[in-house]
């Protein structure tokens, strides 16, 4: 008689609760730092960055900024940095997490930036 082996369900459990998919949109409108954008599927508060192109097409740095409202089916972002290189078409990507800054003792005395970065550019 063959016997199998138990399989272990437990450790696959935390697969099966991730997404595994990127949730992605467009920008669809630019009004001042207010960036309009078709998707990501996002909640308020969510971080999503948004990937700027430069002169030559080329993908740029990642320019983040958060969800801060809905309007007419469209997701409001308010970027954190600055807006160069983004206009319609630019690429959205929901994160899925809200900003998070870890603090701890070798943040004291440093000036860090919105996104909790050291200013003088340092790692923390």
């Amino acid at each position: 008689m063959l016997t199998l082996p138990q399989v272990q369900v437990s450790k696959y459990s935390r697969v099966l609760e991730s997404t595994l998919y990127r949730k992605m949109g467009k920008v669809v409108n630019v009004v001042g730092l207010t960036i309009e954008s078709a998707g990501p599927d996002a909640r308020l508060g969510d971080l999503c960055r948004i990937l700027p192109k430069t002169e030559e097409g080329e993908a740029a740095e990642p320019i983040m900024a958060e969800v801060v409202g809905f309007r007419d089916r469209k997701t409001l972002l308010m970027p954190y940095g600055v807006t160069d290189g983004i206009g319609l078409g630019s690429i959205v990507e929901n994160t899925n997490y809200p900003l998070r800054v870890t603090v701890s003792e070798q943040l004291l005395g440093k000036t860090v930036n919105a996104l909790g970065y050291p200013m003088d550019g340092s790692t923390v």
